[in-house]
């Protein structure tokens, strides 16, 4: 049921594939379509976790990576919320 689940986000999406992330993958539509239909708690986290994607993935100064390395504890808790939500099971301790 997950797969199914993952391949109807894609189709509302207008994709095929959610990966590679780049600017085009992790639109600002698909992330408000994920939250729209409560798969993220946070959509402002979501543009900005993607936004530090973007911005680190060609440019390799001090100052963006140090506000990426700002965003990962938040990321990965919303990662594991976006899991727990997409497969039912409890929070990671």
């Amino acid at each position: 049921q997950l797969k199914k689940q993952y391949e109807n986000f894609l189709t509302m999406a207008g994709r095929t594939e959610l990966f590679p992330i780049d600017r085009e993958a992790v639109s600002e539509s698909v992330i408000r379509i994920a939250f729209e239909n409560h798969l993220l708690g946070d959509c402002e986290a979501w543009l900005s976790y993607a936004n530090a994607r973007v911005d680190t993935s060609h440019d390799y100064s001090g100052d963006k990576a140090a506000a990426a390395l700002t965003l990962i504890g938040p990321f990965i808790a919303g990662a594991e919320a976006l899991y727990c939500r997409m497969t039912g099971e409890a929070r990671f301790d």
